[in-house]
């Protein structure tokens, strides 16, 4: 199983109040809060070499993206054409819907943008183009391909639960120190809420607030799971990593709200 000057007083000097009308004019001229900001605090500006550094990592990191989704589509394709046994006609169907997917999760990104809260309804279907390309696919299926093609959805589901609960489980023995016995039960508390709340597990929401509702309840869950496995002391450093999380993170997750349960969020 894988889850912290001496001060001068000068004498006072009486200095006449302003008129009005000059006060109004220094307020509008006043710097604005990152002109005020001592120098000492604002992010230095990089130099040509460390700005061409930077592009050069973004362009290594896209490419990367991509050859990691390239290889995902090849796996998948791979896949299917194995188990379902798709005939010429179907491969080719596949590979046009799994591509279209691809691309729509690309532009969907794109509506994205950094510093501003996501749309709602933008987010919502992003998370469900796998969904309808997979349905579409179904839809293209003999009945006997469409089986298996549900066993092998089944089996990504759990594949996924089992990633994150792994991911988790390894972030929190940092902190908690399990024991073999308590790794394994964290890690089944884990895998069973990860399957529990996967999209294609859950009801769609209707806003932020109750995408919000939904991540508390299953904090609340989660923890009353844990309880009953790990000891006092963990709980305690449990508790607090948790608390410092939504405190730091406070404001920027959906609907204002703090990220999902845990320590980390799921991708």
């Amino acid at each position: 199983a894988t889850l912290r000057a001496r001060v001068l007083v000068t004498p006072e000097v009486r200095v006449p109040a302003p008129p009005k009308l000059a006060t109004a004019v220094a307020k509008s001229d006043a710097p604005s809060k990152e002109e005020a900001a001592p120098a000492a605090n604002r992010p230095p500006a990089l130099s040509a070499e460390e700005e061409a550094r930077r592009k050069e990592f973004e362009a290594k990191r896209e490419a990367l993206q991509k050859k990691e989704s390239d290889a995902r589509y090849i796996a998948k394709m791979n896949l299917l054409k194995t188990r379902l046994k798709l005939t010429p006609e179907q491969e080719a169907m596949v590979a046009d819907r799994l591509q279209k997917a691809r691309d729509e999760r690309r532009a969907a990104r794109e509506n994205f943008k950094p510093g501003q809260p996501p749309d709602f309804a933008e987010m919502q279907k992003m998370m469900k183009l796998d969904q309808i390309a997979a349905a579409d696919i179904r839809a293209e299926l003999t009945p006997e391909q469409q089986t298996g093609f549900d066993a092998l959805r089944a089996e990504e589901r759990a594949d996924r639960a089992e990633e994150q609960a792994n991911r988790q489980l390894g972030e929190w023995q940092q902190y908690l120190k399990m024991s073999p016995e308590q790794k394994d039960a964290v890690f089944q508390v884990l895998s069973e809420q990860s399957m529990a709340n996967d999209p294609e597990n859950q009801p769609d929401a209707r806003d932020f607030d109750e995408v919000r509702s939904r991540m508390e309840a299953q904090q609340a869950a989660q923890r009353e799971a844990l309880a009953a496995v790990l000891d006092e002391t963990q709980m305690a450093i449990f508790d607090d990593l948790n608390q410092t999380r939504r405190d730091t993170f406070q404001g920027f997750g959906p609907g204002g709200g703090g990220p999902p349960p845990g320590f980390r969020g799921p991708p």
